[in-house]
């Protein structure tokens, strides 16, 4: 090395982030592959991934996707996997993966599992649940305030109850009275099922008597409620319980009914009024914990409205005798017009409620739950915001507004008090990877559409994947759709895992700094199908995905970051490839270099 005096040295400004052409500005490298950037603003190599749990014997199939989830300010937390047919919770006590069950029983193992699934499983942490569905199954809830996740039961309902049945009595055709057996005249609303209650409209004098009860009408209607409070669609409506008109005093045809059964005499008002019997002999789904019936008032002096008359624990066939009369339903709730759960595909949280979209039968569409009762969804808050009822591939809230995407626009839903409407913010922008969303640090979001990365902060979208084009030219479009993403918070930086041209599985991770304004490339020698971030304090970044073991394929869950001794981590080649250097920022200073030294920090890494 030449002495002090001989020596002209000069600091280089250290590329941070890539672009794929030849020849651009020094502070952008032609390509950064397995480096991270510092708060030093230097470059390090990754770390790991490290297998997350290295004692586990449960053979995983292909992970479809992962959730993490804490409640009890972090005490209780809860990881969720779905791998293969089954649902597994990570029992960290047991160093293990457990098959989730239902509720009733019954193991969670019989999911469809199709390897050309478009989206991967959606997720959402809501109240203190999850909510999890593919699309295709039953969407479920998961408890993971209870039980440490092992509560888990459908979310909501697919459809009522069938009609329910009434017991009343039977009209009297023709005359006010009935010969029967040759013996007696029996008044109206004697036959059938005739006993004593308070349902009955009582009027004025008729044909100069005291009083007297009015012709009157009645429905009822059933309704589920399960353990969250989400209720059922409204049952159709039973058959029709109707009462005669009746005076308090009846005139006797016979003078042996007469001297048989003086009871007619002096009937009072509250003698005529009838108590109804409901039932329904099909029983309600396992999840049911309460039956709601409801009846009209009489139809044929007040509205048709339905109103609440009781509430029923459990789910077993109903029989439920009512002598409500109609002033006590006055007070009581009216059912909401409720439609089925669907079985959606995307999926997130808004303001307390669960939005959701994209069913098998409606692509187009987007539904917004009750607010605390995720599986409760309202004729009047549902939604198509493209007018040619585009498919809906992403939807986001983000800073109190809810953004709905199709693969080549952007909406704003609002719901307001006049109810629920789409606002077109970009008309070229789209989505199409449903699990591409997360926000960075700088207070916006980041999302994959057609040409590469976007980010915005609730208006315009700008694009911020502009220096790897060329790269994101060459990744499967038609893979696009399993693209997953998740923002590592030590990093800073938002990681989206995608598949490359040749492969069908995501292969190369895209790193972006919102912090530095561009991008780098991670290749872990592996494939990702689900990133999460752990929602308590340590902030892990985790990832399902697959690598091969040299006899095979092998599903596992990896942390990013980490390295241990246990897990051999895959060989990574880091590269740094540059264009130019200069000895001045400007570029105007000749020089010649005779030796390049190039300095190292040494790090501290586990194993």
């Amino acid at each position: 090395m030449a002495s002090p005096k001989l020596r002209s040295t000069f600091d280089y400004g250290l590329p941070l982030i890539e672009s794929g052409r030849l020849y651009r500005a020094s502070s952008i490298a032609r390509r950064i592959q397995n480096l991270e950037p510092t708060p030093e603003d230097t470059l390090r190599t990754i770390r790991g991934p490290a297998q997350y749990e290295t004692k586990s014997a449960v053979t995983l199939g292909r992970i479809y996707g992962m959730f993490h989830a804490a409640t009890m300010g972090g005490a209780n937390d809860c990881l969720l996997l779905r791998a293969g047919t089954t649902l597994y919770r990570h029992a960290g006590w047991n160093r293990e993966w457990e098959v989730l069950t239902f509720h009733a029983g019954g193991s969670i193992n019989a999911l469809s599992a199709e390897e050309r699934q478009t989206y991967p499983d959606a997720f959402v942490g809501i109240n203190g649940k999850v909510i999890w569905s593919n699309g295709v199954d039953r969407p479920l809830v998961i408890d993971v305030s209870e039980r440490y996740g092992n509560l888990v039961y459908p979310l909501g309902f697919e459809r009522g109850p069938s009609a329910p049945t009434v017991l009343a009595p039977s009209q009297v055709p023709g005359d006010d009275a009935l010969q029967v057996d040759n013996q007696a005249d029996v008044p109206p609303n004697w036959l059938g099922y005739s006993k004593p209650g308070g349902i009955g409209t009582i009027g004025d004098e008729t044909a100069g008597q005291d009083g007297s009860l009015q012709a009157g009408a009645w429905v009822y209607y059933q309704q589920y409620e399960d353990l969250a409070g989400n209720v059922s669609p409204l049952s159709p409506a039973s058959n029709l319980a109707s009462l005669a008109t009746q005076p308090t005093w009846y005139p006797r045809y016979s003078v042996a009914a007469a001297r048989q059964d003086p009871y007619y005499v002096g009937n009072t008002t509250d003698d005529l009024t009838r108590q109804f019997v409901v039932k329904n002999l099909q029983g309600g789904p396992e999840h049911v914990a309460y039956q709601r019936v409801y009846r009209s008032r009489d139809m044929k002096h007040f509205t048709f409205e339905p109103h609440l008359v009781a509430r029923i624990p459990g789910n077993r066939p109903l029989l439920y005798p009512d002598s409500n009369p109609d002033a006590y339903l006055g007070a009581r709730s009216v059912p909401e017009d409720v439609i089925p759960v669907p079985r959606f595909r995307i999926a997130c949280e808004y303001q307390g409620r669960l939005v959701v979209a994209n069913s098998s039968a409606e692509p187009g569409a987007l539904w917004i739950s009750e607010p605390g009762r995720a599986g409760t969804f309202l004729a009047k808050h549902k939604i198509v915001p493209d007018s040619g009822g585009a498919e809906i591939t992403g939807v986001w809230s983000h800073a109190g507004r809810l953004f709905a995407y199709t693969p080549t626009s952007m909406y704003v839903v609002i719901l307001d008090a006049e109810g629920i409407r789409s606002e077109p913010v970009s008309g070229s922008i789209g989505c199409v990877a449903p699990k591409s969303f997360a926000g960075v640090e700088d207070g916006s979001f980041v999302w994959r559409a057609r040409d590469g990365l976007y980010a915005s902060d609730g208006g315009e979208p700008r694009l911020v994947s502009a220096e790897i084009t060329a790269t994101i030219n060459t990744l499967n479009d038609g893979r696009a759709g399993r693209s997953v993403a998740a923002y590592d918070a030590e990093t800073q930086q938002y990681l989206c895992a995608v598949a490359t041209a040749s492969s069908h599985n995501n292969d190369l991770i895209l790193a972006y700094s919102a912090r530095l304004g561009g991008c780098r490339e991670q290749v872990h020698q592996m494939t990702y199908s689900a990133l999460c971030v752990t929602n308590d304090d340590r902030r892990y970044l985790l990832g399902g995905g697959r690598y091969n073991i040299g006899a095979g394929l092998k599903n596992d869950v990896f942390i990013l970051g980490r390295e241990n001794r246990i897990f051999a981590t895959l060989t990574k080649t880091a590269k740094l490839l540059t264009n130019e250097l200069r000895m001045d920022p400007q570029g105007m200073r000749r020089f010649k270099l005779q030796t390049i030294y190039l300095g190292f920090i040494e790090c501290e890494t586990p194993g």
